[in-house]
């Protein structure tokens, strides 16, 4: 099955959002926090709302879609939750692997990035680094279907000539939203 891409939203993920996405159960910050979900920092937001066809959510609110696996298309699709957070950034809820069940596109079973027992945002900034960074992606494909996965390294000869190859795989960017526009 071809997905034909119509719209793309990405992030770059960073060793502390690795880290705590992959902590275990028993490895929890002195004093509190540690986030178990994946923050979109306040610059992508609008980004993220344009790819989700939202507006920004109320405290309490989330937004809810359905996304189908990138790499494996035909398993089922599961629900992505979005929500509000303090001086408008976003959440991806429940992505800690060890504490909910995390998107499928986005898990170890795909070859996305994990993290050992006792590791920590070191180690996290250690396999980045080795892997040449980490991007999650959103696409829409012409036919309204949304798709999850990830992207690692440098785009290939191949994706670099792709109209989104600098939010997806560049270095220059944290990521952001691209849209199929027909040249008139």
């Amino acid at each position: 099955m071809r997905i034909e891409i119509a719209e793309l939203w990405s992030m770059r993920i960073s060793a502390a959002t690795l880290y705590n996405i992959e902590r275990t159960t028993d490895d929890n910050p002195v004093g509190g926090g540690g986030a178990v979900y994946i923050q979109v920092a306040g610059g992508l937001v609008a980004d993220l709302l344009q790819f989700l066809r939202s507006e920004y959510p109320n405290n309490g609110e989330v937004i809810e879609l359905e996304v189908g696996n990138f790499l494996r298309p035909t398993r089922p699709k599961e629900t992505l939750t979005f929500s509000s957070k303090s001086q408008g950034r976003m959440r991806i809820a429940n992505q800690n692997r060890h504490r909910a069940i995390r998107l499928s596109a986005w898990s170890p079973e795909e070859g996305f990035p994990s993290l050992e027992a006792g590791q920590n945002t070191e180690d996290a900034r250690a396999v980045l680094e080795q892997i040449g960074g980490l991007r999650i992606f959103l696409v829409r494909g012409e036919d309204g279907d949304v798709w999850a996965g990830y992207t690692v390294g440098e785009a290939n000869e191949a994706q670099a000539k792709q109209p989104f190859a600098e939010i997806n795989w560049g270095t220059a960017t944290s990521g952001g939203y691209w849209r199929y526009e027909e040249k008139k």
